[in-house]
């Protein structure tokens, strides 16, 4: 399925513990952003749980690194007013790389026989109640590439889209075209959107696994709560940028290998 759609909606595969440390570690630092950014109720908030520019190359590469990494910015947040203790914010950012280090990669190794892959990107992204960000319909390489120059093409790698709450067309669930129906850099016709499209309802605790090359959109929030969701990429080989005048090319965002093996 996910070959030839391009997508697959993975049922119950976090466990309800796994949804509310993320679900808890999304609010702690959306609580931090609201403080500095007074239009966050009328937008969709992309969440960076690690600041990747600062990233030593080890921090961006090695597992054990980046997770040192991400539990030394829960003591920092601790420190924010975010409603959290330094042990409460530590635990949180523990049990998060635990679900993008091991959780994550076992669900890709069980349902697709992946033996390894390097975690690409993590960040939450937030809905806000009554309104939000639009998604429009975009590909997620094409994307990439336009933040790139020198680079005009992308390897093909999986996003992990999980929602902390149930999600519909309501609250800005996502929509796809599925690939066996349009496969294509160029952008839908409205045609195709109109036939095609796939508006999906998910539960929290689903895991909707798609193809980087996959035509997928959002809609607004129209409800009363935040629609926050845990989103990860996944590649089968570390992805690199171009280099600069012919030095050594370095990694794009991350490339930490993670082994997906039952040990």
């Amino acid at each position: 399925v996910l070959a030839e759609a391009g997508f697959v909606i993975l049922q119950g595969a976090l466990e309800q513990f796994h949804v509310q440390s993320l679900l808890a570690e999304c609010a702690a630092h959306t609580h931090l952003i609201s403080h500095s950014d007074p239009l966050l109720d009328q937008s969709a908030c992309v969440v960076e749980t690690v600041d990747k520019s600062i990233l030593s190359h080890e921090q961006r590469t090695d597992s054990i690194a980046f997770a040192h990494k991400r539990i030394q910015v829960g003591h920092k947040l601790a420190q924010q007013p975010c409603g959290q203790t330094a042990c409460d914010t530590c635990k949180l950012a523990a049990d998060a790389c635990n679900v993008y280090l091991d959780v994550f990669p076992r669900a890709l190794a069980s349902n697709f026989g992946f033996t390894r892959v390097f975690l690409f990107n993590e960040q939450y992204v937030v809905k806000m109640p009554r309104g939000g960000h639009v998604f429009p319909w975009h590909r997620d390489d094409a994307e990439q590439l336009k933040m790139l120059q020198g680079l005009s093409d992308f390897p093909d790698y999986l996003s992990l889209w999980a929602p902390l709450v149930d999600t519909d067309e309501y609250n800005g669930t996502l929509r796809v075209i599925p690939l066996n129906c349009y496969d294509s850099l160029v952008h839908p016709p409205p045609r195709i959107i109109q036939t095609y499209s796939k508006t999906l309802a998910v539960k929290a605790g689903d895991i909707v696994v798609f193809r980087s090359r996959l035509w997928h959109s959002s809609s607004r929030n129209d409800s009363e709560s935040k629609r926050p969701v845990a989103y990860a990429q996944y590649s089968p080989d570390a992805i690199y940028a171009p280099s600069a005048r012919g030095g050594k090319p370095q990694v794009l965002s991350l490339a930490v290998e993670v082994s997906t093996s039952c040990t």
